[in-house]
């Protein structure tokens, strides 16, 4: 199947899982295609708020997309309506599902302008140039995944030299774990290589000795 018929495909069922939508407009949001991120943005919001008056216990996020407009607004010099959009969403209680998707995106959206997020990861492995990231209040998962640069502080004493070195201790394992080898870059679209696809476009080390 070509990739654009995979895509005709996709949007097809769009409607039934806005989500689809949703990824759509990150995808043309780093690409700097601000006009239609939120075009997209604005059709899983509405996609979601048709499932939900259908059935209003439907498992369908209306938060996320909400807040993926909200970046592509502020990324798009309309600052002050990003920041009443994101005004606009609840704050999640804690241990809610949507709690990591919430404070991911204020990470993202609020690190600093310029669409970057400064995270400090768990573990270097030397062996494979690899970071290794705890979830938790100072590490939001999504901020790995939405910015255009990745900004890294990995601490000297932190680092180990082979992936079997890092053994985390399981009475203490975080809820998510993620390990993160470079910059995002995929050749699916048609085997060009593309960068920022399903992640940061830019990786940056800043290496603290101790």
């Amino acid at each position: 199947m070509t990739s654009e018929a995979l895509y005709l495909k996709h949007v097809a069922v769009a409607d039934r899982y806005p989500v689809i939508y949703a990824n759509l407009s990150v995808s043309a949001g780093k690409q700097a295609k601000y006009a239609e991120a939120i075009e997209w943005a604005d059709k899983a919001l509405s996609a979601a708020q048709r499932i939900l008056a259908v059935n209003p216990h439907a498992a369908v996020d209306l938060m996320h997309p909400v807040l993926v407009k909200a970046s592509w607004l502020w990324e798009s010099g309309k600052q002050v309506e990003a920041k009443a959009l994101f005004a606009s969403v609840a704050v999640p209680g804690v241990g809610d599902s949507e709690e990591s998707t919430y404070w991911g995106c204020r990470a993202c959206f609020y690190g600093s302008v310029g669409d970057q997020t400064e995270l400090t990861a768990a573990i270097g492995i030397a062996e494979t140039g690899s970071l290794v990231f705890h979830s938790g209040p100072g590490t939001a998962v999504l901020g790995h995944f939405l910015p255009l640069h990745h900004v890294a502080v990995l601490h000297a004493r932190d680092i180990v030299g082979h992936l079997e070195d890092y053994a985390p201790d399981p009475s203490t394992l975080p809820r998510n774990l993620n390990l993160i080898t470079g910059a995002s870059g995929t050749t699916d679209i048609e085997g060009s290589y593309v960068r920022g696809a399903h992640g940061p476009r830019h990786l940056h080390i800043v290496l603290v000795g101790d």
